[in-house]
């Protein structure tokens, strides 16, 4: 057993891990009376989902549309898992501080400096007035400082060792940063996950015997007992009544090489964050961005959308835009799911057919947590997450909020 940060607001916890003899490890059984399960979609949502049903002893088969895993908004060079602050401590706030923890846990093993790195990251505040609004919610809430510390600029630029980065914000000592790509490709390796690339589902039908899916190529796969879809964006094109729900909304990040002379540089990698972000890569280069732009579902790199991310560089500390080398910028554009009030949605839509998708850019950040909540419901095991929470995730939330909203219109 060993002491670790806790999660939220917990400052520490147990933990233990059991090391077993391979020679007398019982080997992974399949579940009796349970059948096999499909999971569209191989991004950090559809991975972590078929990870936590392939340790419950399900055998789970991955339909991925692209060539290779995480083609999707997961298949940036890395991203940043951290919370969100609030006076309230609303869902948001719940969902990204107890998720950010468990994900963490969940990296155990990867989390060397080259997959993963948890030292912590800065989120600097947007001007005098969010200033003081962020600091009133630190006197407020006042959270652990394990978990969250409210910090004066000096202080933040001591942490980054970045002296321009001359603006008071928050510190996350436990949060961190991952590589999705290499995240998912280790995990969509455990025992109990096959995975089908270049089978883009393009309809779920619900036969006598279980569910079947029929993909592009014409084929039919199946009888399944259960299918989760977590296919991002092209989720509504699957299931018809969560269109109107999940907009695409394009997101490029941009990347260049650090110059050599270039004197500064976050310390020890610690991501910092504003109106966007910047992180240094162990390759030596630096990740910044993001663009954020709904409705926009093209895929081509722009360069006025690396000028934009520049200037959000800049607004972090002009020293991190200038030492980038402009010969060296790449860029990558993709798709993320959104949802109208931000959180994901996931959960059951019919008998076996189970959603998990609309998770924007907090997938890294709560994706594990929440595919151990959608398996304990397939499962029928306890959830992880409070009853009040589970229930701002609900695929059927937002039609219930128009039919209140179209009532009380009729009403008055």
């Amino acid at each position: 057993t060993e002491k670790r940060p806790g999660f939220e607001r917990k400052r520490d916890m147990l933990c233990a891990r059991h090391d077993a003899d391979a020679s007398v490890s019982p080997a992974r059984e399949s579940r009796p009376g349970k059948g096999p399960v499909a999971v569209l979609g191989a991004g950090m949502a559809g991975t972590t989902v078929a990870r936590a049903l392939a340790r419950r002893g399900r055998d789970v088969v991955v339909f991925e549309g692209g060539d290779e895993p995480a083609g999707g908004g997961s298949g940036n060079p890395a991203g940043l898992v951290a919370p969100v602050i609030s006076r309230d401590w609303n869902r948001l706030s719940q969902l990204t501080a107890t998720g950010m923890g468990f994900m963490r846990a969940e990296l155990d093993g990867l989390i060397d400096g080259e997959t993963a790195a948890f030292n912590g990251v800065i989120k600097l505040a947007r001007g005098e007035r969010h200033a003081a609004k962020q600091a009133g919610i630190a006197a407020a809430l006042q959270p652990d400082p394990g978990f969250a510390q409210w910090c004066e600029a000096d202080s933040l630029a001591a942490l980054s060792g970045v002296a321009d980065a001359d603006s008071p914000g928050w510190w996350f000592p436990t949060a961190g940063w991952l590589r999705p790509r290499m995240v998912i490709a280790r995990w969509l390796a455990e025992p109990g996950i096959e995975t089908r690339l270049d089978r883009p589902v393009t309809g779920i039908v619900d036969q006598a015997g279980g569910w079947r899916l029929r993909t592009a190529d014409g084929a039919t796969h199946g009888p399944f007992d259960e299918v989760v879809v977590a296919a991002g964006p092209a989720t509504g094109k699957l299931i018809a009544p969560l269109s109107r729900w999940i907009e695409p909304c394009r997101g490029q990040v941009s990347w260049g090489q650090v110059d050599a002379d270039w004197a500064g540089g976050p310390a020890r990698g610690r991501p910092l964050m504003r109106e966007g972000y910047s992180l240094d890569l162990p390759s030596g280069e630096r990740l910044f961005g993001a663009s954020f732009l709904p409705g926009d579902r093209a895929l081509e790199e722009r360069e006025a959308e690396h000028a934009e991310n520049r200037q959000r560089l800049a607004s972090i500390a002009r020293s991190l835009a200038d030492g980038v080398a402009t010969s060296t910028l790449q860029g990558r554009a993709s798709l993320r799911a959104t949802t109208p009030d931000r959180l994901p949605i996931v959960g059951r839509l019919a008998d076996g057919l189970w959603v998990s998708t609309g998770h924007g850019a907090r997938g890294l950040t709560w994706s594990a947590w929440l595919a151990e909540y959608l398996a304990s419901c397939i499962e029928g095991t306890p959830s992880p997450l409070p009853r009040d929470l589970a229930e701002g995730l609900t695929p059927e939330r937002f039609d219930e909020r128009a039919a209140r909203k179209a009532a009380r219109q009729r009403g008055g």
